[in-house]
């Protein structure tokens, strides 16, 4: 058994000794997701996505400048221009790649949540799901006028 990890899961191997390496490895999120891979059939198969860091932005230049826009408000600033000027004028950002970005697509991703794609197919209850009611006693201040308000 594996000391516990930041998360406090442990690895329970049923020899005397522990492996000498990694047994997952090489054990890619295919190998472990029953999530099927995006097909040339699916809208966004189009754009290469080379750094998920950025999803759903396919790349750091879009991805700056989409946070840019979705951050600070409505109402754009003098500061927040020169914050613009910044993310265009920086060595890094590349022009090319937001020239033909789907920004439709990408902000409908960002407003989207798991379940407007899938519905309840997390709760399976053939993987062992359950959905339970659950009931929380939230602690207030003896000082609070109104607690729950």
């Amino acid at each position: 058994r594996t000391a516990r990890n930041v998360f406090r899961l442990v690895c329970q191997f049923f020899s005397s000794t522990p492996p000498s390496h990694d047994p997952e490895e090489a054990i890619t999120l295919q190998d472990i997701s029953s999530v099927q891979a995006a097909t040339s059939a699916e809208p966004d198969a189009r754009i290469e996505y080379h750094d998920i860091s950025f999803h759903p932005y396919p790349n750091k230049s879009s991805f700056k400048l989409g946070h840019w826009y979705w951050h600070g408000g409505a109402q754009k600033s003098h500061q927040s221009f020169k914050e613009l000027i910044g993310i265009v004028g920086d060595p890094d950002f590349c022009p090319d790649d937001i020239q033909s970005m789907p920004w439709d697509g990408i902000n409908s991703k960002l407003g989207a949540s798991i379940q407007d794609d899938e519905g309840d197919k997390w709760e399976d209850e053939k993987a062992g799901w359950q959905k339970t009611p659950v009931t929380i006693e939230v602690p207030f201040s003896r000082m609070t006028a109104q607690p729950g308000t």
